[in-house]
């Protein structure tokens, strides 16, 4: 039988990686779900940048945990991470009162296993929403519970491709180009991981300053951020100050910004990605429009569908690459669309006619 509640808790982490949360969170209220944002501190957590949306209630200990989920007969709870040490030692052990349920957090393009479907906590989750077939296929591959695991599209996506579609989003009157660096400097057994700042930071200062009449946003992942204002734990050279001085210096410039805005609005907004992982690269390809994708010899590998994408887009690996494409891209002619691009976007992510929230709800009726 169907669960007699109509409310759905939303598990929230100090870090700016929550939006597939807030589109979830939409969905829900959409279907006449009654919705409420909960935080949980950990020890990892507690030096974390970013915040929570307002109205968010601060749960403390196990009992004040069950108390709201009792309260509110509670539905579900959507994590916003399934990595244990993001959440208090007692918090795995309610997993038989809150129905936890993970949609991920990013579309998975990296070959990383034990992170996306190893962990133990993924047993805690009463639901395992899959972005794709493939997705699903490896939770059920590595002993997941195949009731427990359904194909909802990723929310991201849906969202992403729900604006596109629609009429009401307007266009920057000037060209938009967008840097998204990610933030691992070290990858497993991989001595650098994806991360290329070093090598492109000085290549977006020079054409930025040559490009005036072109916007530039910057949007660098969280925990990149933290990085450059702590140091990398490398032996690369990204802690010399003539990285972090252009980077900087970069950010002075009156047409380059650091973005504050939501990631589906600064991908609409821009003309052109560069970028060097992960999964944005799924997202942007979507659109249709111009991305490079900065990677070397050295870069760890990509799962079959980010191999599939980084095909279908420019390649570059080196500073001098970076300018002249960016330098193309920037002052060029009007940027063209890939139909191509659009269609492997959909065949890697089929467009899905009801909402990931929507298809997992159709579970629980009896």
């Amino acid at each position: 039988m169907a669960p007699s509640g109509r409310h759905i808790c939303m598990a929230a982490l100090p870090l700016n990686t929550a939006e597939h949360l807030a589109v979830l969170a939409r969905e829900a209220s959409d279907l006449g779900f009654t919705v409420c944002w909960l935080s949980f501190v950990s020890e990892e957590m507690s030096h974390a940048t970013g915040g929570f949306c307002e109205g968010t209630t601060a749960i403390s200990s196990r009992d004040d945990f069950v108390a709201h989920l009792e309260s509110h007969e509670s539905v579900a709870v959507f994590l916003q991470s399934t990595y244990p040490e993001h959440y208090p030692e007692w918090f795995w052990g309610v997993s038989a009162q809150a129905q936890f349920c993970f949609a991920g957090y990013g579309a998975i393009l990296d070959t990383w296993e034990w992170g996306h479907y190893q962990l133990p906590s993924l047993k805690s989750c009463a639901w395992l929403l899959a972005e794709t077939a493939f997705v699903r296929d490896k939770y059920l591959e590595h002993g997941n519970d195949p009731s427990r695991v359904v194909v909802t599209g990723n929310p991201l996506m849906y969202e992403l491709r729900r604006r596109l579609s629609g009429s009401g989003e307007t266009r920057a009157p000037r060209r938009t180009i967008l840097w998204a660096p990610h933030w691992s400097m070290t990858w497993f057994e991989y001595k650098r991981g994806y991360s290329r700042w070093q090598e492109t930071v000085h290549a977006v200062l020079q054409v930025a300053k040559d490009a005036a009449s072109v916007d530039f946003v910057v949007r660098p992942h969280p925990l990149f951020l933290r990085q450059l204002s702590q140091g990398f734990d490398d032996d690369s050279g990204a802690n010399s100050d003539e990285y972090t001085k252009a980077f900087h210096e970069l950010l002075q410039l009156d047409n380059v910004s650091l973005s504050s805005s939501g990631f589906v609005d600064d991908i609409l907004r821009s003309d052109v990605l560069l970028t060097d992982g992960i999964g944005i690269i799924a997202y942007f390809a979507a659109t249709g429009r111009p991305m490079a994708v900065i990677r070397d010899s050295d870069t760890p590998p990509f799962n079959s569908a980010g191999q599939r994408l980084v095909r279908a887009s420019d390649v570059v690996s080196n500073t001098d690459e970076i300018v002249a494409w960016l330098s193309e891209k920037a002052l060029g002619p009007s940027v063209l669309i890939s139909a191509d691009r659009v269609a492997l976007s959909r065949e890697l992510y089929p467009a899905w006619t009801a909402s990931p929230l929507s298809i997992w709800a159709d579970q629980l009726r009896p």
